[in-house]
């Protein structure tokens, strides 16, 4: 899929917005923010990161605080979970030690919780935003202008 909208970042009492793509392939995630001029005219690159089987973020990036995730904790979760489908279908709802995720009746990812931080997604038919949450404090909001699947 390919999602490009807008993200917010809320840092202290500051509001800082710049245009967005996320690229999801079968192997790779990929993440950029641009900042651009009059009408998206000149875009600059402004962050990138790339997640495979590690995360890698532009060096410009390297003293931002992200949480810490742990690729085999992260693993057993997803194995997990598939040994409890039929919960999950029954209940709507699966966790872990680490980890917590929540769907809507339509079995779209409503919540997902990792320690202190929480991703919620919101939907109108498609979705629409994802809210990130540290200490129920919102911290990112991504507006999607625009979500296809390939």
């Amino acid at each position: 899929f390919i999602i490009k909208g807008i993200i917010r970042i809320n840092y202290k009492n500051f509001t800082f917005s710049s245009n967005i793509k996320i690229d999801k392939t079968p192997s790779l995630l990929t993440i950029s923010a641009y900042k651009g001029g009059i009408f998206g005219a000149h875009n600059q690159l402004l962050f990138h990161a790339k997640i495979d089987t590690v995360i890698h973020i532009d060096k410009k990036f390297t003293n931002a605080e992200f949480p810490k995730i742990n690729i085999e904790t992260l693993n057993n979760f997803v194995y997990s979970a598939k040994q409890n489908i039929d919960n999950i279908s029954r209940f709507k709802v699966f966790s872990s030690e680490d980890y917590a995720v929540s769907f809507t009746d339509n079995f779209e990812l409503d919540k997902i919780k990792y320690k202190e931080f929480s991703i919620v997604f919101n939907y109108l038919n498609t979705l629409k935003s994802i809210k990130i949450y540290k200490d129920k404090k919102e911290i990112i909001i991504i507006e999607i202008d625009k979500l296809e699947f390939r």
